[in-house]
């Protein structure tokens, strides 16, 4: 994050503010955008409005003082353009997927068969990468900067070497993930691996053992739990991940809160979150969901995050849009390796086309990613492109939302991307949390 604009302040000061700005009443409040730097400030009133206006127009910060009828309005735009550095210079850093982690599918086998599984896990693909290939993978992300693995599968844990490959991630100094279904884990396994893990996310689709036998089959609920509650006590960062369906989001949307609050007073542990999923994509027994349904389904997931997790939302906003941040893409160009060796551009592998194979030049791939981020981006995209919000929202999902579906070679390279849809209440969410954000920061009520 950057720093707040540190000058001094004289009445002399004029501040340079940015020049290409676009202006959006939100409930009676006026959002200030600043598009290049995927920066904004909020104002209040008609009084906090004319200050911006004078300063806008170079007025030195003396002569607004005089002309300003508030004190503590005055001193709330200046105090907004200085922390969030709002000006004609500001740098930004743009999110570079394809430099931060792989996510790795250590394998494709599974000893469970989940409904709404993306992957269709459950027996091994063919030629899958023996451990001596992934060393390879993962020293050479190392040697090209990357500092993060996420291992997946399928259950890594069928995997016959996955310990091995895990402690030679973690000692090849990379942050460690592990997503896993929970089922196979004991205390041994937890106690021998904890130290080269540094997160472990672990599903459960249920508040109990009916509820979560819907999508994950009969007789798997307490073992995943239990093990939830070994991995927090050996210290370890632990993620309850849920994903509900259609079949039992409703009775998820009863129970939920009250399983997490009862877990958490449980064990009393800072290592203990939770993450319930706001998107349902297509997978081995359910259809994505579209229109009404989609939306029905985010709005109760996302009101049990903020009820766990008061202004969950907002504070996430704000943690994601950093100061001096911005976004180009929703992450394609991140890489992602099928459990056969084949690099991907997005970690939904099985719905789009491969780049490159572990056989090819390492540094060759990266650059191929690199490209393809660039050439994805919001700046390539209609009608994004020419949005004020484009470097704030950056573009939507584009295996969903775009006509190419992640399948780059489908399309010309020399023509813009064309973005399926961009709604009038999508975008409005989009300007309530930039309200939102300088609210929950300055307190405004």
């Amino acid at each position: 994050m950057e720093e707040s604009l540190e000058i001094e302040l004289t009445e002399d000061t004029v501040l340079d503010l940015p020049q290409n700005l676009f202006y959006n009443k939100i409930n009676n409040y006026l959002l200030v955008i600043s598009q290049n730097t995927a920066n904004w400030i909020g104002l209040f009133n008609e009084e906090q409005e004319k200050i911006f206006g004078l300063l806008y127009e170079k007025y030195t910060l003396g002569k607004v003082a005089k002309l300003s009828n508030s004190e503590e309005d005055f001193n709330f735009v200046i105090s907004q353009i200085i922390d969030r550095n709002f000006i004609s210079t500001q740098t930004v850093k743009f999110n570079a997927p394809h430099n931060e982690g792989l996510y790795i599918y250590l394998t494709n086998d599974c000893n469970l068969a989940c409904t709404h599984c993306y992957m269709y896990s459950g027996k091994p693909k063919i030629n899958e990468l023996a451990k001596e290939e992934w060393f390879k993978i993962i020293k050479n992300a190392q040697d090209n900067g990357i500092t993060a693995i996420t291992f997946t599968g399928g259950e890594i844990l069928q995997y016959k070497e996955w310990f091995d490959i895990v402690k030679f991630a973690k000692e090849s100094n990379m942050s460690v993930t592990l997503l896993t279904n929970g089922v196979l884990w004991d205390k041994d396994k937890i106690e021998k691996s904890k130290l080269y893990i540094d997160e472990v996310q672990i599903s459960l689709d249920g508040t109990d053992e009916e509820l979560n036998s819907i999508i994950r089959g009969k007789g798997n609920f307490n073992q995943a739990l239990d093990n939830v509650k070994l991995f927090v006590k050996a210290g370890v960062k632990t993620v309850i991940a849920t994903t509900p369906t259609l079949e039992n989001v409703k009775e998820i949307e009863k129970t939920y809160i009250n399983f997490a609050k009862q877990l958490l007073n449980e064990l009393q542990s800072e290592y203990l979150y939770f993450k319930i999923s706001q998107k349902l994509i297509t997978g081995r027994k359910v259809q994505a969901l579209i229109q009404d349904k989609a939306k029905e389904y985010s709005t109760i997931t996302r009101k049990l995050a903020n009820s766990l997790y008061p202004d969950a939302e907002i504070r996430n906003f704000i943690h994601n849009m950093e100061i001096g941040t911005g976004l180009k893409n929703c992450g394609y160009g991140g890489i992602s390796i099928s459990s056969d060796g084949k690099f991907f551009l997005c970690n939904r592998v099985e719905d789009i086309e491969p780049i490159a194979t572990n056989k090819d030049d390492f540094k060759t791939i990266i650059n191929k990613a690199n490209y393809y981020y660039e050439w994805s981006s919001v700046d390539n995209v209609m009608p994004c492109m020419s949005c004020e919000l484009k470097y704030i929202c950056g573009g939507g999902c584009r295996i969903d939302e775009y006509h190419f579906a992640g399948k780059q070679a489908e399309i010309k390279e020399l023509q813009p991307l064309i973005k399926i849809d961009c709604t009038t209440e999508y975008k409005n969410s989009i300007y309530e949390k930039m309200i939102g954000s300088i609210k929950y920061t300055y307190q405004v009520d």
